[in-house]
């Protein structure tokens, strides 16, 4: 689950309905827990077997209270995502060869956890979120404050160049990006693009990995809830057209490696139509 809500907006008898819970993106019931959450809550939390069901429940009201957002009421802060990414186990050795990664609107930052939990130097994984109150209820969820250092952490607007983001600019060797791009139309996807490059190291191996909701065919669809009412649904042809942009206007090159595959995590959204799948990506800087 990551925090880019920063560009979602809603109306105040939407929030009120939403905090009574009487919307279809808030599940009641715990899903069945995965067994790598099961065994990162009770190997790295340190929480008994016996004590998760609650203590997720009492994370999860406290998360709503403060924002009644999608991935929150339907548990997604409990998926991880980053282990489906079939570069995983080499994004993890390069973590420990030193490189650095960045969560990009982590959210509760459970990705991160994982990593660290698999290995990875504590020092090498970085968090960006627009919402200080998330990354607080990841160390809720997480119960590591004494591990887990909080200048690892950056609560700041990506897209504001005076914001604290830009004490990472030229500092990243990875970006995960999971449930970014797709909150926007086209030109602002190039901005956030823009905006990304700046992150990564210059003339180096970067690399950007995730997941968002896309579609069959690509195409910019209404959405309401984003400030700018619509968002760009990708195929994988379209993601290299976007990303062939974003370099064009920062001087650089990537290849994509774009796939979809079965929208399991996004079915409270599939009344909104449009053919929607997930949409999972690797894109790589070309290094001449």
């Amino acid at each position: 689950m990551s925090a880019q809500q920063s560009n979602v907006t809603i109306d105040k008898k939407d929030l009120q309905e939403a905090r009574e819970s009487n919307v279809y993106f808030y599940r009641v019931d715990l899903p069945e827990i995965s067994q790598p959450v099961q065994k990162l809550l009770e190997e790295y939390s340190g929480l008994s077997p016996d004590k998760i069901a609650s203590h997720l429940h009492e994370v999860r009201t406290q998360a709503w209270n403060i924002y009644p957002y999608p991935s929150i009421g339907n548990w997604h802060f409990l998926t991880l995502g980053i282990l489906t990414q079939p570069r995983y186990p080499e994004i993890l050795n390069r973590l420990k060869d030193g490189e650095k990664l960045l969560d990009l609107g982590c959210g509760f930052a459970q990705d991160l956890r994982q990593l660290v939990f698999d290995g990875a130097p504590v020092e090498s994984v970085h968090g960006l979120d627009l919402e200080k109150p998330f990354i607080d209820l990841g160390y809720d969820l997480f119960l590591d404050r004494a591990k887990f250092p909080s200048v690892n952490f950056t609560a700041a607007d990506l897209l504001d160049p005076d914001s604290d983001a830009k004490n990472l600019r030229g500092e990243i060797d990875i970006i995960y990006a999971s449930q970014i791009f797709h909150l926007w139309g086209w030109t602002s996807q190039v901005e956030v693009g823009k905006a990304v490059v700046k992150l990564l190291k210059p003339a180096r191996r970067s690399l950007i990995v995730g997941y968002q909701l896309g579609a069959l065919v690509a195409q910019e669809a209404p959405h309401a809830p984003t400030k700018e009412g619509k968002m760009y649904l990708h195929d994988p042809a379209s993601m290299q057209r976007l990303w062939d942009e974003i370099g064009q206007a920062t001087g650089t090159e990537w290849v994509v490696d774009a796939w979809l595959d079965e929208p399991e995590i996004f079915d409270s959204y599939t009344k909104l139509g449009f053919g929607l799948q997930r949409i999972s990506f690797a894109i790589e800087a070309v290094v001449s």
